[in-house]
């Protein structure tokens, strides 16, 4: 997602974790250097440095938020380093999501929400769209939430 963000006019602050999550990402392409940079950064610690408060217009997180252990304290954390009317659109498991479809997720966090979990860990935000998807993935029916809050 970040890289094709960056080549497509957007400037990006991509952050993960793990470290060799980083290192892989590099191997998708190149962007140049200013449209697109890479941290290694716990969002629960955010924000902080080059990832600052009240500077972003938008946060993008493609399932990687259901894998935080302290799920209220990073939403938290993206909530602040939104502007004001700044939007983070957010796709996260369901309750009825299998708890591990590969082997690299084995032992891993998973936040898997209802609806109403969904509200309450978003209720900082001023407004909040909500919708379900169903899609298959490894032969299995798996659903998601579509997320889009805005500060």
């Amino acid at each position: 997602m970040s890289f094709w963000l960056a080549s497509n006019g957007f400037l990006v602050r991509a952050i993960d974790a793990s470290p060799s999550a980083i290192q892989r990402a590099h191997l998708y392409g190149n962007i140049l250097p200013h449209s697109l940079q890479f941290f290694t950064e716990d969002v629960e610690m955010l924000p902080r440095g080059a990832l600052s408060a009240g500077y972003y217009d938008g946060v993008v997180d493609v399932c990687c938020l259901q894998h935080v252990e302290d799920l209220a304290k990073a939403i938290e954390a993206v909530w602040k380093m939104l502007k004001p009317g700044g939007q983070l659109f957010s796709i996260m498991a369901c309750a009825d999501h299998s708890p591990v479809m590969r082997d690299e997720l084995k032992g891993a966090t998973f936040n898997r929400l209802t609806q109403v979990e969904v509200h309450r860990h978003f209720m900082p935000f001023s407004a909040v769209k909500l919708e379900s998807m169903t899609h298959t993935d490894n032969g299995a029916n798996i659903s998601h939430w579509i997320i889009e809050a805005t500060k």
